[in-house]
């Protein structure tokens, strides 16, 4: 078994495996500038994500973030991919005080989906 066999095998038992890509086919759609990851990983929490940036730090993983995907051109590309964290399951509304105008929320939380959510409460993201 490859150290990523044993990385996505651990992050599967953390995150559930509908959360975990290992396949090389499936994994090539987050590859980073040609380079494709060894797994793919979409916590759904702050706990999740800790738990994953743990064992990836335990297997001495290389990581990249991935948002929305839209900025993966952007730099060198990396010497070492084992691993991709999408953030997109990290979309919740985390705190929000209207008449304070203040807001948390989540990495994944889209620009459209938190200007729907404010929407509701007649604000915007200026």
């Amino acid at each position: 078994m490859t150290q990523h066999d044993q990385l996505g095998a651990a992050l599967a038992t953390t995150l559930s495996p509908e959360h975990v890509l290992t396949d090389r086919e499936a994994c090539a759609a987050y590859a980073v500038q040609g380079v494709v990851p060894g797994c793919v990983a979409a916590p759904g929490s702050l706990e999740e994500l800790a738990a994953t940036m743990r064992l990836a730090y335990e297997y001495g993983a290389a990581i990249v973030p991935w948002g929305g995907g839209t900025q993966q051109r952007l730099g060198q590309p990396p010497r070492q991919l084992d691993l991709v964290v999408r953030t997109t399951r990290l979309n919740q509304v985390l705190q929000h005080e209207p008449d304070d105008l203040t807001i948390s929320v989540g990495a994944g939380m889209t620009i459209g989906a938190l200007n729907d959510y404010l929407g509701t409460h007649r604000q915007m993201l200026p």
